[in-house]
């Protein structure tokens, strides 16, 4: 199968560019236990995805046994994620695949949806230098709804002026492969985070297990 007919190349960014998702998790289960939040262990991997909003808001609701403020919480994790940031790393392959891509410019137009909000994702593009990657940057703070929603990729083809059917999305969770193929957009599933199967089973169009194997699909 070849990806060449798509002109329109969208990313995700925690799982599928950075190596952060243990990140986002360390500082969910942070917070959680300075506000006296406890959390069964099945419930982290279910929020791969999704905006801290809407991770907080479920969390206070099922599981906090007293008031706390949803705004503080996620002020809570967005200083421990800046705090720790030194210890995140590229996804193998995922610069140089940039690189790739980067030749075929203005032809191909690049983005980014991600659930992380506008100030985290300035830091980790600011420390990896990606701010000139990308024609568009969609963040959990530009949407009402998150992913599983269709609203975030939905914004991301209006916002690069074209129909959700003719961009390919390249994604690691079920959560965010959900909410591209809701939009209409076709799915190239990394199995960076998750297992074929779940992949196949959110809806992935196509999955690889690496930047190198998926290189070969845009040739």
């Amino acid at each position: 199968m070849s990806l060449t007919r798509f002109d329109n190349i969208v990313f995700d960014m925690d799982g599928v560019l950075i190596e952060s998702e243990f990140l986002q998790v360390e500082a969910e289960k942070f917070v959680c236990a300075k506000y006296g939040i406890v959390v069964p262990d099945h419930e982290w991997m279910t929020f791969k995805g999704r905006t801290n909003r809407s991770i907080f808001d479920y969390l206070v609701t099922t599981y906090a046994k007293k008031p706390v403020s949803v705004d503080e919480l996620i002020a809570e994790k967005r200083a421990y994620v800046k705090r720790n940031i030194s210890n995140v790393k590229m996804i193998p392959g995922a610069l140089t695949f940039l690189l790739f891509l980067r030749d075929y410019r203005p032809r191909k137009k690049i983005a980014l949806t991600t659930s992380t909000g506008r100030e985290i994702q300035n830091v980790i593009f600011d420390r990896f230098h990606l701010h000139g990657y990308f024609d568009q940057t969609i963040t959990g703070d530009d949407v009402t709804n998150g992913k599983p929603h269709p609203e975030p990729y939905r914004v991301t083809a209006e916002r690069m002026g074209a129909q959700a059917e003719a961009c390919v999305v390249i994604e690691d969770s079920d959560n965010g492969i959900k909410s591209a193929k809701a939009a209409g957009c076709f799915v190239v599933g990394i199995t960076t985070s998750f297992s074929r199967e779940v992949l196949l089973a959110a809806g992935a169009d196509i999955i690889v297990d690496s930047y190198k194997e998926l290189r070969k699909l845009f040739r």
